[in-house]
């Protein structure tokens, strides 16, 4: 198996830990006595710290040497199941939801690093000339996605049969899976990293405060990344709430573990395509087109009736979430230099978990106090606005790109 079949293996473990961690949550805490808003001020508060440490595990990463990005991969995952043992022996109510919490942080700590090693892999590859073909970024994340179905579907017929302990042994399996994969991948850009350091010191001045620089630098990206927040926000609050959908229209948990597997089986195919489509549509342009199937979507589950209904709106994951967990990673890897790689992928995590802060937060606060058809009303707005952001921003991107073409 070559870097290409284990980072394949990385992807598919990676993802099955956030199945564990954000498609669980709600369930879990839950059996502790949690409300739905007081979840949703857990997670936000949580949310905030992981998008703090995200920023900072990216400047890590990016400087190399024994802290790379596989290795902080193997710190986090061995941190990940530390924190899912302790779990599994708590019955204190805040303890229980400290410690989830905490495991939130990792697996978006994680989730930057594991997508930038795709684009070192192919560095790495390239310098080595040994023949490998360079790693598909959307088929190994397609891979993540079917895994993540796979787990879901057998969770929820686990935890419908056994509680709530399936999910804390399960975490502590794919945090394993992980820290295995990530030692299986022979990564050799240590090396040359450690020798990039020996620079001279203002010049690790200057990397050291590219932070603000960096916003300065992108300022498309930024605003294209402000868009995405607010699509974001939508998607985890169907996510976080989807049971409280479900039980709108009738429905029970068992719905919402098939209604996730539907979802993620459906993100399957674009992913494994996605090349493909890459070469007919710009990145900007397919999630432009991803903002507009979500609005799509949120029209449907506020017209939804029946369980069934949901289901349908499940299937549009292929051109919603699907779309965008490719597109953002390529556009960002397109429009930043070599240099920003990790905080650039840093920053689409950071999107991800501002969207789990934000509809989290904001969700469970709409949830308890006025429903889940002002939930989902909610949602409307943020997802009609978002998508306009992000149009601005393609268009913006592109007139950029013939500026400079023509000169």
């Amino acid at each position: 198996m070559g870097l290409t079949g284990r980072y394949r293996l990385l992807q598919a473990a990676f993802w099955m830990m956030f199945c564990v961690g954000q498609g669980y949550i709600t369930f879990y805490l839950t059996h502790y006595g949690y409300t739905t808003g007081e979840i949703g001020m857990l997670t936000a508060a949580f949310g905030l710290v992981a998008a703090l440490t995200q920023t900072r595990v990216g400047r890590l990463s990016d400087r190399g040497g024994r802290y790379n990005w596989r290795a902080l991969i193997r710190i986090l995952s061995v941190l990940c199941f530390i924190l899912m043992l302790t779990l599994s022996f708590l019955k204190e109510k805040y303890l229980v939801g400290l410690f989830y919490g905490l495991f939130i942080v990792g697996i978006n700590a994680m989730l930057p690093l594991v997508n930038a090693g795709c684009f070192y892999l192919n560095q790495e590859i390239a310098a080595n000339e040994s023949g490998e073909k360079p790693i598909d970024f959307a088929f190994a994340r397609g891979l993540g996605s079917l895994s993540f179905a796979i787990l879901s579907f057998t969770l929820g017929r686990l935890t419908a049969a056994f509680g709530k302990s399936p999910v804390t042994i399960a975490g502590m399996g794919v945090a394993l899976c992980i820290f295995f994969a990530a030692s299986l991948i022979c990564y050799e850009g240590n090396a040359q990293n450690e020798k990039d350091q020996a620079q001279p010191d203002e010049e690790n001045a200057a990397q050291e405060n590219d932070g603000r620089g960096f916003f300065a630098r992108y300022p498309v990206v930024m605003t294209m990344m402000a868009g995405l927040v607010c699509v974001l926000t939508f998607h985890n609050i169907i996510n976080t709430y989807l049971l409280q959908i479900m039980q709108r229209v009738g429905g029970d948990s068992s719905h919402m573990d098939t209604a996730l597997a539907i979802a993620g089986l459906c993100e399957v195919p674009t992913m494994f395509l996605f090349v493909k489509i890459k070469k007919r549509f710009s990145s900007g342009c397919l999630l432009v087109v991803s903002g507009a199937v979500y609005i799509l979507r949120v029209l449907l589950m506020i017209a939804a009736r029946s369980v069934s209904m949901i289901y349908a709106t499940e299937v549009l994951q292929l051109a919603t979430f699907a779309l965008y967990a490719s597109a953002a990673v390529y556009y960002v890897e397109e429009m930043v230099e070599e240099k920003d790689r990790t905080k650039g992928q840093a920053l689409v995590g950071g999107v991800s978990t501002l969207g789990q802060v934000i509809g989290n937060l904001a969700g469970g606060f709409v949830l308890q106090y006025f429903g889940v058809g002002n939930l989902l009303l909610t949602g409307c707005v943020l997802i009609t606005f978002g998508t306009a952001v992000i149009t601005i921003a393609y268009r913006k991107g592109r007139a950029e790109k013939q500026a400079l073409a023509q000169r």
